[in-house]
């Protein structure tokens, strides 16, 4: 999918002073930007969006994210966080808004991070727990595909949404995702490692082989390494 960088965050743009002072995005622009040419069927269904918010249809605009968003589209995702968080089309939600702007740091959009910890500080108390079990079951699917960046995203969403925490939970993702390559995941299984009792290193090692082999029996296109568990 091909889209200029000003037209992926036109809305953080254009909400900006939602946004906390010194975040990553920076608030000011008032207009929003020429929506590129269509280069697919999903970006010309963001570029209605884009258009339908312009034109101040805000209630068209969240239905248009929300499609896309619903698909995985990490702008789009983020971009329906700010329309929640704005009550602009739809009434205020946190609750929502947090959801999707989690849903789009899992798909490794950088801007969602200032946005998250802005709704975290600002909204009710335990909000980010309230969220983090319909993003694991969102994630299933994904888990089962064997994508390493949802393994990832269940390991943030442990780690740091869960109450209590779980960094040992954490740390089996991480370790799946290490052993299927995906790029970061080695260093993140380390660090989480090490922040835990040492007496416990060699137990969530063994309990990661254990979880490979469990994920191995219902991947969808399990890696020749499975056999080794088998």
């Amino acid at each position: 999918m091909i889209r200029s960088a000003g037209l992926a965050l036109c809305l953080c743009l254009s909400l900006g002073a939602a946004m906390p002072a010194g975040s990553a995005i920076e608030p000011g622009a008032a207009d929003l930007p020429a929506p590129v040419p269509a280069t697919s069927d999903d970006t010309a269904a963001f570029n209605a969006a884009v258009e339908a918010y312009a034109a101040g249809d805000t209630s068209r605009a969240a239905v248009l994210f929300a499609d896309l968003a619903r698909a995985g589209d990490p702008d789009a995702q983020f971009n329906l966080a700010l329309i929640y968080h704005s009550g602009e089309g739809v009434p205020r939600n946190d609750r929502e808004a947090l959801y999707w702007a989690w849903r789009a740091r899992i798909e490794g959009l950088p801007a969602a991070e200032p946005l998250i910890r802005m709704l975290t500080e600002q909204g009710a108390p335990g909000l980010g727990p309230s969220i983090a079990p319909r993003l694991l079951t969102d994630l299933q699917d994904a888990l089962k595909a064997g994508h390493g960046h949802a393994m990832l995203g269940a390991a943030l969403v442990m780690a740091q949404l869960s109450d209590p925490p779980d960094p040992e939970g954490a740390y089996l993702w991480q370790s799946l995702a290490a052993a299927l390559g995906e790029p970061g995941a080695a260093s993140a299984r380390d660090e989480t490692l090490a922040a835990l009792p040492p007496e416990s290193w060699a137990d969530l090692e063994d309990r990661a082989m254990k979880k490979f082999g469990e994920w191995c029996a219902t991947a969808i296109a399990p890696p020749m390494a499975c056999k080794l568990v088998k």
